[in-house]
């Protein structure tokens, strides 16, 4: 199996590009790298580690095709698929998967991604699945469920036996996206500290994957405010490491002028937390919380659903079908 999160070929301009950029500065790219640990880089990281605990041969990033592969998985880039495509349009009895992260919707890029060469489109969770099919009927039909999983060996629990009681508030704020207001957040950390939680706040894109590590071994629970999500991987992430959430629910997403349903948190679980609809509901569910943190199983759920292993068994099903 082929893994494509580029293109094969690579034009000359973009050439050019890649020596310019050797001129950056390297602490600044790194610090970007780790940044950019999120969305496609984390699907591809986990899928190439759950494949690897399995023993399963694969390649990454090839710089061509030929006839080799049975099965080609383009995870990212839209000129990969295109390159991907050619390759399945010249070996009809291969296998082509398109996606998680190619576009935002099907008509960002209709004449690839609803080729009929495509056998499969990946998408992360079940409402991004029926916006796809409502975006691009063709896909109806071909449009598969796949979630990535997580590093069960790095987002791990430490044990801490700490009394007092530790929250993170992760706000996420997107472009064109209506999240809940700057006044309702503050409300929810003043819910919070009423309840005797000492709180940190993360804002999505400010810190780096080990800082988000580290917040969440001092943690007993975070506070989600995001207005949607096709998999939410930080959220992932905190079950991995022993941490419930509670998830404002936006469960909206704005594209091209269209309002669409949507979910802030589509793998949530009552093994993993609880949705809030306002300050009011969360001061509701924290006045629960010593009944309730006891019926929370967040680890767990990840190591019976969503590790890297099981999440790289699924893919391969997907792969495997005739």
């Amino acid at each position: 199996m082929i893994l494509l999160t580029r293109p094969l070929r690579q034009p000359t301009w973009r050439s050019a590009r890649r020596q310019a950029a050797g001129a950056v500065d390297l602490a600044v790219r790194a610090w970007r790298r780790q940044l950019a640990a999120r969305g496609p880089q984390a699907v591809a990281s986990s899928l190439t580690r759950g494949l690897t605990l399995l023993d399963e041969p694969f390649e990454r990033d090839p710089r061509g095709l030929a006839n080799g592969p049975e099965v080609v998985g383009v995870l990212s880039s839209l000129e990969a698929l295109e390159d991907a495509i050619a390759w399945r349009r010249e070996r009809p009895d291969r296998r082509l998967l398109a996606g998680p992260n190619i576009v935002v919707l099907p008509s960002d890029a209709p004449s690839l991604m609803t080729a009929p060469e495509i056998d499969a489109c990946v998408v992360p969770s079940d409402w991004v699945r029926d916006v796809y099919e409502a975006d691009a009927p063709d896909l109806r039909g071909r449009i598969v469920v796949w979630p990535a999983g997580v590093d069960t060996e790095y987002w791990v629990p430490t044990g801490s036996d700490t009394t007092s009681r530790r929250a993170v508030v992760y706000i996420k704020e997107l472009d064109g996206q209506l999240n809940a207001s700057t006044a309702e957040i503050q409300r929810a950390q003043a819910v919070l500290g009423y309840c005797r939680f000492a709180v940190t706040v993360l804002r999505y894109g400010a810190f780096t994957p080990e800082e988000y590590r580290l917040a969440l071994r001092d943690a007993d629970l975070v506070v989600f405010f995001t207005p949607t999500e096709s998999q939410c991987i930080a959220q992932l992430e905190a079950w991995a490491t022993g941490v419930p959430t509670f998830v404002w629910a936006g469960d909206r997403w704005q594209h091209a002028g269209t309002v669409h349903r949507s979910s802030s948190a589509p793998y949530l679980s009552s093994a993993t937390g609880r949705c809030f609809a306002d300050a009011d509901e969360l001061s509701a569910l924290l006045q629960q919380w010593e009944r309730m943190q006891d019926e929370f199983r967040p680890r767990e759920w990840v190591l019976a659903n969503m590790t890297d292993a099981l999440s790289a068994k699924a893919y391969l099903r997907i792969a495997r079908q005739s």
